[in-house]
């Protein structure tokens, strides 16, 4: 994620976002969970990037992911430390 293209730096984008909470005994998120606190969080806002791909390129998408135990992704702790 790229903060320079977030609005108010560039006021041409409009921001769209997805949450997620995962659980982390899910099927899918478990050999994740088991590797390194987070990993689940930064599976899960890969697989929001690769849906929503296709968005037109007037707007700027930002997965929001946690793990149902408090733990962000990586890109959600950088959107939160922008918003403030």
């Amino acid at each position: 994620m790229d903060l320079p293209s977030f609005p108010g730096k560039t006021a041409s984008k409009t921001l769209c976002w997805d949450l997620t909470v995962i659980c982390l005994l899910a099927d899918s998120y478990i050999s994740a969970a088991a590797r390194d606190a987070g990993a689940a969080a930064k599976l899960a806002a890969f697989c929001k990037e690769v849906k929503y791909v296709g968005l037109d390129g007037r707007y700027m998408f930002a997965p929001i992911a946690f793990e149902n135990l408090g733990v962000p992704s990586a890109s959600t702790r950088q959107l939160l430390s922008y918003l403030g």
